[in-house]
């Protein structure tokens, strides 16, 4: 189906953030007869970058990187980690073995956050990615060490870039990995490529790391209001109707992967019916 993918029991819109997906496939039923896999519920955004507050969200930065606007505190971590670190684009195929070291420590750290991603499977990942003209992968380099200290994944498009995934080895983060890793793709990509924006994604639900606030204090990043939409299939629904009254009981008892993406999707019912008027 254009304009849709699946992923995790979910049908959501592979749309850029600013085009509208087409939802014939959810009117007519189609979206429930992918094949891929179990999906419980589809969910897609609409009326990008509304200019009023809602409950649902992109993290964008849509102007160019320009350090001298940022506070002192701020520049000198910037200045600092770029002292520190080699930030540079590179090939997942040939950093494979360093790119899943630093994703499993940083995994490790990660609260309720199921299970790691296999060795075989994260290698044959970065050899997909990199035969992917799309799929752009920065490592950043300790120089005095010279491993791997953070990476980021990057899907890369005409007019905007979506920042995939980032991950670093907790070890480097007092040396300022992330603020040289993040300053130096936001200046490749806004001041050089002049992308129309950059979007770290949408609102989390699933995993708490603030890291979206961090962009917003550190980098200039916003808020791009806009209004979320989801439908259940139809079994699926019954049980969230039945759940919701409890998801605040749901939510105390995340402890385990199971009831954190129950609870995840209660709170994404709690917003949708933000919008809905329930």
């Amino acid at each position: 189906m254009n304009g849709w993918k699946y992923y995790n029991h979910a049908i959501i819109s592979s749309n850029p953030p600013h085009v509208n997906p087409d939802i014939k496939y959810i009117n007519d039923g189609v979206i429930w007869k992918t094949g891929e896999g179990l999906s419980l519920f589809a969910r897609w955004t609409t009326d990008f970058d509304c200019g009023y507050e809602t409950e649902w969200w992109y993290c964008i930065k849509d102007d160019e990187m320009d350090i001298s606007k940022l506070n002192k505190k701020r520049r000198y971590e910037i200045i600092s980690g770029l002292k520190n670190f080699d930030v540079r684009v590179i090939s997942p195929r040939e950093f494979s073995e360093e790119l899943f070291s630093v994703y499993l420590n940083a995994f490790n750290n990660y609260v309720n956050a199921g299970r790691a991603m296999t060795k075989e499977l994260f290698l044959s990942q970065c050899i997909k990615d990199d035969d992917n003209p799309k799929v752009e992968y920065y490592g950043a380099f300790d120089k005095e060490e010279g491993s791997l200290a953070a990476y980021a994944l990057n899907h890369v498009y005409d007019d905007y870039v979506n920042l995939t995934t980032m991950k670093f080895a907790p070890k480097y983060l007092s040396k300022k990995v992330s603020a040289a890793l993040v300053y130096t793709m936001l200046y490749n990509y806004l001041n050089t490529q002049k992308k129309k924006y950059v979007n770290d994604g949408e609102r989390s639900i699933r995993h708490i790391t603030n890291f979206q606030e961090y962009l917003v204090k550190y980098f200039g990043f916003r808020k791009a209001y806009c209004k979320l939409h989801v439908q259940y299939r139809n079994t699926f629904k019954m049980a969230i109707y039945l759940l919701y009254p409890w998801r605040n009981l749901i939510k105390k008892m995340a402890v385990s992967s199971v009831i954190n993406n129950i609870s995840a999707i209660l709170e994404i019912e709690k917003i949708r019916r933000s919008f809905s008027g329930e």
